[in-house]
């Protein structure tokens, strides 16, 4: 047992050993973040970075920029991915993976289930509100109002409800309008956390005989292209079908406004070639549920809202819940996080949900959100038999039937992100004590899967890891034009990188440019947005971003000039060991950001490998 004692660090190498054999060059790394973490310039109440979570290709690697608001628009957000790959201009995300985009060491999706043997649940905390409000209002207590927490929180145990409140405004009013604070009750899309719902469907009849889990798409949808040739409903659950995401295509901004059947939304996409063989790996595809929302139609005879209405929403007392938004009632309106840090409002006629189907139409509340989830979990829509096989791994990359399985305090834990622009939500459930944990958000800047990762720890006694919120100095104005222009991943990065993510994502980050505007200094990665970059130090800055990133630029020593030798003699104005004297004139050479236990190492670009997508400064 380990105490409650333990400091983070010391939690996460733990974590590491007893999951299992920790990825090559992790005790190194977790020796190295220990002495980077005493070496750093000193922060007024700074905390450790959070928890690492899963490694999912939603949980990428963000630099800091227009990051994983989990959108409808991607089923899950690819690494360095901006949502839906399609973000619109000139708004960027504030969310960003908490743990730099390293895996959980944690993890161990082969051995998530129930829980171990003799495993006994505790009892909930006696001051679980006051501790949850507590870490709620951490965010934004420097920041402002912006980074706050705006959304619902419920906790329930043993299907009762424990904690169930609201924080902020659903409604930001602007002068002219009046503000309407959020309510358990408040309508949200909720994007692809609509996929859990529709996997649902799929098991309702799976367990009636009606389909297969090994059923193809043939044997429902017999005018389906022949590259979906053996394709199964298993492969389009856990995402290893190739086929492409609609959403991954650009021109999704051109037609996502408009009304769709299900058969034009599947015409989309459904010619497309795949991007792999079936099975052969885990990619995250929109189009596979949109597909899994058409077989249910077929299978049925009737729309799939009608039929989720009768046999999942009705039954559970769902009634504030619908497919598509619902005519004539209020649902809570987006709002995405701005370049200048602001919270600008999402226009809903910008999405209409029938253009995302089955993988992201759904409109609920965190009231009807936690009816759903406790009786799917404890076994009042599915079989528990049904429900063991729905959150089973199928994949090495521990993915099961539309759920992400892993293990924490010695049970099976079984969850889920999801969301659309301007909208962002998670549900998290112990399995062994029962608790489930619900975070639901109409804005993009706090991630909610890092809220109920933390509540997860709250509710098991430990401590929450609050949110870096760093102490922002002036920046020195006349250096700016030294940082500006462009950078490149090194190649020694860029290979370090290769290790936890997929070369193409990767590939996502490897150009970006340093600007200014209005006396400010932006990072930008194209395709992504900007970041501002806020003081810390001499020559560093911080992005405000869940990541907590830091860039710090280097710069070239003097020519002539050497690095100090260890048991060199030195004058007094000699440098000191293993410092460097470096050219106060020259522009840095190099730019290093640090999110955690990752660094990304950029160095400046020279004219022959510059992205000709950036615009000339």
């Amino acid at each position: 047992m380990r105490p409650d004692s333990l400091d983070n660090l010391t939690e996460e190498a733990f974590d590491a050993w007893e999951a299992f054999d920790p990825p090559e060059g992790f005790a190194a790394r977790v020796v190295a973040e220990a002495a980077r973490r005493e070496a750093t310039v000193p922060l007024a109440d700074e905390v450790a970075a959070p928890r690492g979570a899963s490694p999912w290709r939603w949980r990428g690697l963000v630099v800091g920029v227009a990051v994983a608001a989990v959108a409808a628009a991607a089923a899950a957000v690819a690494l360095f991915s901006g949502g839906d790959g399609a973000r619109e201009p000139g708004v960027s995300s504030a969310l960003a993976p908490d743990d730099g985009g390293v895996p959980n060491v944690g993890l161990d999706p082969k051995k998530a289930g129930d829980a171990d043997p003799g495993f006994k649940a505790k009892p909930l905390p006696l001051d679980l509100s006051a501790r949850i409000d507590d870490y709620v209002g951490a965010h934004g207590r420097r920041y402002g109002e912006v980074f706050r927490f705006h959304g619902t929180i419920i906790v329930a145990r043993d299907g009762d409800v424990v904690f169930r409140k609201s924080y902020g405004d659903a409604v930001r009013g602007d002068g002219e309008a009046a503000s309407v604070a959020h309510s358990p009750d408040t309508r949200h899309r909720i994007g692809t956390l609509s996929q859990q719902i529709t996997a649902t469907a799929v098991m309702l009849l799976v367990e009636r005989g009606e389909l297969s889990l090994d059923d193809t798409i043939h044997k429902h949808l017999p005018d389906y292209p022949e590259v979906g040739r053996g394709i199964t409903i298993r492969q389009l659950l856990d995402h290893t079908s190739g086929i492409p995401s609609f959403t991954d295509d650009l021109s999704l901004l051109e037609w996502r406004g408009q009304p769709h059947t299900t058969a034009s939304l599947v015409a989309r996409f459904s010619g497309e070639p795949l991007e792999h063989a079936p099975g052969e790996e885990f990619d995250p595809s929109n189009s596979g549920y949109a597909l899994l929302g058409a077989i249910v139609e077929a299978v049925r005879g009737e729309p799939f809202g009608v039929f989720a209405r009768r046999e999942i929403f009705a039954p559970l007392g769902m009634e504030r819940t619908t497919i598509g938004d619902p005519a004539g009632v209020l649902v809570a309106p987006g709002h995405l996080f701005s370049e200048d840090e602001q919270l600008t409002r999402f226009a809903p006629e910008k999405i209409d949900l029938s253009a995302f189907g089955a993988a992201g139409n759904v409109v609920t509340t965190a009231d009807d959100l936690s009816r759903w989830a406790v009786a799917l979990f404890e076994g009042r829509l599915l079989k528990p038999e049904t429900v063991a096989a729905m959150i089973e791994t199928t994949n090495d990359d521990g993915y099961a039937l539309g759920w992400i399985p892993e293990t924490e305090f010695g049970q099976g834990v079984v969850g889920h992100p999801g969301g659309v622009e301007g909208f962002n939500a998670a549900i998290r459930y112990y399995r062994g004590d029962r608790t489930l944990i619900l975070a639901i958000a109409n804005n993009d800047v706090i991630d909610a899967r890092a809220v109920v990762e933390e509540l997860g720890q709250i509710t098991h006694g430990r401590r929450a890891t609050p949110p870096i919120e760093r102490e922002e100095i002036a920046a020195a104005r006349e250096r700016f034009d030294l940082y500006t222009g462009y950078y490149v991943l090194t190649d020694e990065s860029r290979t370090e990188l290769e290790r936890f993510f997929d070369a193409e994502e990767v590939a996502r980050i490897e150009h970006a440019q340093v600007m200014i505007d209005d006396d400010r200094l932006f990072f930008w990665v194209p395709g992504h947005g900007m970041k501002w970059m806020h003081g810390l130090d001499d020559d560093t800055f911080f992005f405000k971003d869940a990541a907590a990133t830091v860039a710090t630029f280097q710069f070239p020593h003097r020519a002539g000039e050497h690095r100090v030798a260890p048991g060199e003699p030195r004058s007094d104005s000699a440098p000191a060991e293993g410092d460097v004297k470096v050219d106060p004139d020259a522009p840095a050479s190099a730019l290093l950001l640090r999110q955690g236990p990752i660094d990304i190492r950029m160095r400046r670009a020279t004219g022959a490998d510059r992205n000709p997508v950036l615009p000339s400064l």
